[in-house]
């Protein structure tokens, strides 16, 4: 205990050091953890308040197609609580240089019911399929000159719970994942785009498995300039360290305050433990060594 209160005794040397520890290191993080950028930083706004209606809350699907960029836009009930729109069903636009838009047939093609489109190409046609909720089901739409949609689906191959697919194209096959809330998810397979037919049923046997999701383009489930979530960002990363060093400094200051408090006596400088003559006992307290018949403890002043 006595070389543990010599120790305790250069706390304010210990302080110091710590102290001067984190200023370097808050001074090289400075430097470190810059104020990112806008995310709007080098981009231009071309399209303002949902296009024609602030109901169109957000663009959630994407397709190109012979030299345009097509876009679907989402539009439902909710725009009346967050936007004070009554427009129902979803757009799709167009741009061929990202600055220009037009839109492509009516609000929902026809449907107020289908709230937004799901894209694909397949076979050189443009698919839209779409999220019909409360309705007959999701309907497929087809486009072979990006203008002119043909409905080819009427409503979730005769479920109305089929409100939704999620479009995928291998092997020179269209296969749609229906999402479906009573019977759980089904695949549909097409060879060519008119005609489907039903390959899994029951959710893949796995209860609870109502609907898919896809991937992105690479596959990686990553978008591009995505870091990964396997590292942390250089900032954050130096910020963690500065915040272990700084938690590192209070433990030190809190070791030696608790330290010099049981060390002290009563007068304020640390008595030393007195020289036995007998086998000496121990105080419950501080563990300083205690002459036998002592009444108080030399090193902490407990009354024993």
């Amino acid at each position: 205990m006595k070389r543990l209160f010599r120790i305790l005794d250069r706390g304010p040397v210990l302080l110091l050091l710590l102290v001067a520890s984190v200023a370097v290191l808050l001074g090289q993080t400075s430097k470190a953890v810059a104020v990112p950028p806008p995310l709007t930083q080098g981009w231009t706004q071309v399209v303002t308040g949902g296009f024609t209606d602030p109901g169109n809350s957000h663009s959630p699907f994407f397709a190109e197609f012979k030299g345009y960029l097509y876009l679907s836009t989402m539009a439902s009930e909710a725009g009346q609580l967050y936007a004070g729109s009554h427009k129902l069903g979803g757009d799709i636009w167009r741009s061929s240089d990202g600055t220009d838009w037009e839109q492509i047939g009516t609000a929902g093609l026809g449907n107020p019911r289908n709230t937004m489109f799901d894209l694909v190409v397949f076979k050189d046609e443009l698919y839209a399929l779409s999220y019909n909720l409360n309705d007959h089901g999701m309907e497929i739409w087809v486009t072979s000159d990006g203008t002119e949609f043909t409905q080819v689906e009427e409503g979730g191959f005769g479920d109305p719970n089929s409100d939704h697919a999620t479009p995928l194209v291998l092997d020179d096959r269209l296969i749609l994942g229906l999402g479906n809330s009573q019977t759980g998810v089904q695949l549909w397979v097409s060879d060519n785009g008119r005609s489907f037919r039903q390959v899994v049923s029951g959710g893949l046997g796995v209860s609870g498995t109502t609907g898919m999701l896809r991937e992105d383009a690479e596959g990686d489930g990553k978008g591009e300039g995505d870091a990964g979530s396997g590292g942390l960002s250089g900032w954050l990363l130096a910020l963690i360290i500065a915040l272990a060093v700084v938690a590192a400094a209070a433990i030190g200051v809190a070791t030696y305050v608790i330290g010099k408090t049981r060390g002290w006596t009563g007068g304020g400088a640390m008595s030393p433990a007195a020289t036995p003559t007998a086998s000496p006992g121990f105080c419950s307290q501080c563990g300083s060594a205690v002459n036998p018949g002592s009444t108080y403890c030399p090193g902490c002043g407990r009354k024993l």
